[in-house]
């Protein structure tokens, strides 16, 4: 307020009076520069602590309606909880950039500890979720069904921290994130599970990025090559695939690639969609799909005995 008053006087000053030659005019304009100098610093110092106060960690919130809490003799309790969406990460990112080319998963020749050291039992079935999203799924799946792992593969790594942190907070040992490119490691992946004695008993791909653009489709997840190594790494006698999207385009798409792959054969017959979600609890983005009394499409797939 005292800066801005003072500019004003200056300000006032330089533009109105005449007596002023050029050497008093530079000194006035050299203390309005000063002045408004000092008012920048004043206003960005208050923006930057805004900002910081507003800054939180992903994980201080999961959804669990205070369930991860603990016993903090109330400190955390008594602090102010935001909705379960609260974090905010990048929605879309080309997984066909550079970065997201390399493979992030190493050879189980090299090293499976990624799986031994964050699972109790890494022989047990496993239930991969490709596109897992902040993990609500397979966190909430887990707990049902405890003699299954979920692996749950993302591309973004901020978003599987922070299903990781929820993981942790749930204690729970039957589920797991990794964050890599489904179309780079699916295959180190696989290879993983079965170096540990496990068996990929079923996989989900639920709401997968649709990618509008015309020129955008070829990002998308689902590819032939993707089909493949399922199919073949997929316990035959109770393997199943799970599709779904509130984009009907994106599920036919998704639908054809493993109509095209011989291994596998649709659960319905004709053009039909599953009427019902065959899994026991929903994702995030079916229940908000659901709430504004907008379709979604299912498929299902088995491995041809």
């Amino acid at each position: 307020m005292k800066h801005q008053l003072l500019l004003t006087v200056l300000l006032t000053m330089l533009t109105t009076s005449r007596s002023f030659n050029v050497s008093s005019r530079r000194v006035v304009f050299n203390d309005l520069m000063t002045i408004q100098m000092k008012m920048k610093s004043t206003t960005d110092a208050s923006s930057e602590a805004k900002g910081l106060a507003s800054i939180s960690t992903p994980g201080d919130n999961d959804g669990d309606n205070g369930s991860d809490n603990g016993g903090d003799n109330g400190g955390e309790a008594r602090r102010k909880k935001k909705p379960v969406n609260s974090s905010r990460f990048r929605q879309h990112v080309n997984p066909l950039a550079s970065r997201y080319q390399q493979p992030r998963v190493p050879s189980p020749s090299v090293d499976t500890s990624w799986l031994t050291s964050n699972l109790s039992s890494p022989s047990n079935p496993y239930h991969l979720d490709i596109g897992c999203a902040k993990g609500t799924f397979c966190l909430s799946m887990s707990p049902l069904n405890p003699s299954v792992n979920y692996l749950g593969l993302e591309i973004r790594d901020p978003v599987v921290e922070y299903a990781l942190d929820r993981r942790n907070r749930r204690k729970l040992d039957n589920c797991h994130f990794v964050s890599c490119n489904a179309n780079v490691d699916l295959e180190r992946v696989l290879e993983g599970i079965d170096a540990v004695g496990g068996v990929l008993k079923t996989v989900t791909i639920q709401f997968p990025d649709p990618h509008f653009k015309e020129k955008h489709k070829k990002r998308r997840v689902v590819v032939p090559e993707l089909v493949r190594l399922i199919g073949e790494s997929m316990e035959k006698e109770e393997g199943v695939v799970y599709l779904a999207s509130d984009v009907k385009e994106v599920l036919d798409e998704m639908r054809e690639e493993f109509n095209n792959c011989d291994m596998f054969e649709d659960t319905v017959e004709g053009d039909g969609y599953l009427e019902e979600n065959v899994n026991e609890v929903p994702t995030e983005r079916e229940l908000s799909v659901l709430k504004d009394d907008k379709p979604v499409w299912r498929a299902s797939f088995r491995l041809r005995r």
